[in-house]
């Protein structure tokens, strides 16, 4: 049930983003928070990917889920990414400052959690495959690796097929964080909270969770009756 929940809420959120921005372009006939709608689309594709990845897995297809998964990695950080976009809000002329808020805020929240389900599908797979340290191993390293990924983006204007395109340049830039991280505190801030942030996102709709309101007590065994003889 926490699965067909977690999903309707990443749609209904994604729902309601299309619905405020449609409303805000006929109020003010500027399509100016147009982004959104295409970071919105990015921020589902990690979900699809752990999902078409669990798939293909389950027909022993086991390269293409692998590289669905490398993929679902590279694509994780535009999930949590949306919440960056708070840094366009500003009065405008049109529409009042609390609606952009709503508007800027729904997209971010719903991407962080479609980054946490698709985290939780991806520990899923690999718990399955590979036991519960490898799953937790997952966890500890896509978060803050998706917290880079959001640096990168925001602030050096990465996108990640730059890491396939571009990938000297990519590793270039993380490198120099690795060698002076006390010099780009701003860098582990971001990294830091956003890591964070998923990570609460992934506890919210995680295995635990899930399992506890998934799983059914069994049903008592009918007693036995004995038979004297």
């Amino acid at each position: 049930m926490a699965h067909s929940h977690g999903g309707l809420a990443v749609w209904l959120g994604s729902g309601l983003v299309a619905a405020l921005y449609g409303a805000r372009v006929v109020r003010t006939d500027s399509t100016i928070f147009g982004f959104l709608l295409f970071n919105l689309t990015l921020a589902l594709v990690p979900w699809g990917l752990a999902h078409a990845a669990r798939l293909a897995e389950q027909r022993g297809r086991v390269w293409a889920a692998w590289t669905l998964g490398v993929g679902w990695l590279l694509f994780l950080p535009n999930a949590p990414y949306l919440l960056t976009d708070l840094v366009h809000l500003r009065p405008r002329p049109g529409v009042p400052l609390w609606y952009d808020a709503i508007l800027l805020a729904t997209a971010g929240v719903t991407g962080l959690l479609a980054g946490g389900l698709s985290l939780r599908d991806m520990h899923r797979w690999v718990e399955a495959r590979h036991g519960a340290r490898a799953a937790l191993a997952l966890v500890v390293a896509a978060a803050p690796a998706a917290g880079v990924g959001i640096y990168l983006g925001r602030f050096a204007r990465w996108n990640s097929w730059d890491l396939v395109l571009h990938p000297v340049a990519v590793l270039g830039d993380v490198a120099a964080l690795l060698r002076d991280p006390a010099g780009n505190l701003r860098a582990l801030v971001v990294i830091a909270s956003f890591a964070g942030l998923l990570a609460v996102s992934y506890l919210a709709v995680g295995p635990r969770a899930s399992r506890a309101q998934g799983e059914r007590a069994p049903s008592p065994s009918p007693p036995r009756v004995r038979r004297e003889r």
